[in-house]
């Protein structure tokens, strides 16, 4: 097992100064699931539930975290962490806010969802040997394979 990642070039947003820095970025290989995950929770975990079970419970889980979260509240699964939304808005000035009023439709640009960890979980995750695999990055593979189409024996970057 390895967690896979690349690497970017990535300017501050939070600064106007124009230095970019080398960031290590996520990447995942694959999308598994819900019925990939109930298979393997059944055969990895001794579960005496069946698939199907498994697959039934996590689906009304899903749907009642979500529900919950709509409602404004955050949704705390015990060990494995707590799911609260995050919003997202460029923000505006006092005297904007003043003089035309903030209104979610404007003013907000995207909802997300994040997970939080708890103790437990994170105790999970250092417990583990965890591996690191770099990836070459989504441009670097694309120019590779246009390269290889065409024959070329250098790749430009």
């Amino acid at each position: 097992m390895a967690i896979t990642f690349s690497v970017s070039r990535i300017r501050d947003p939070r600064t106007n100064n124009g230095v970019t820095k080398i960031y290590p970025r996520a990447q995942t290989t694959e999308t598994v699931a819900l019925d990939a995950v109930a298979e393997y929770a059944a055969r990895h975990y001794g579960l005496t539930l069946d698939e199907n079970t498994i697959r039934g419970a996590v689906s009304a889980l899903q749907k009642s975290v979500v529900d919950i979260l709509s409602d404004g509240k955050r949704v705390s699964l015990g060990s494995l962490g707590t799911f609260a939304y995050h919003i997202k808005s460029k923000g505006m000035s006092p005297s904007e806010c003043t003089t035309n009023g903030f209104m979610a439709s404007r003013n907000i640009d995207d909802v997300t969802v994040r997970w939080i960890p708890n103790e437990a979980m994170k105790s999970l995750m250092r417990g583990r040997d965890v591996h690191f695999k770099q990836l070459t990055t989504r441009r670097m593979r694309r120019l590779a394979l246009k390269a290889s189409s065409t024959n070329e024996l250098v790749v430009r970057l």
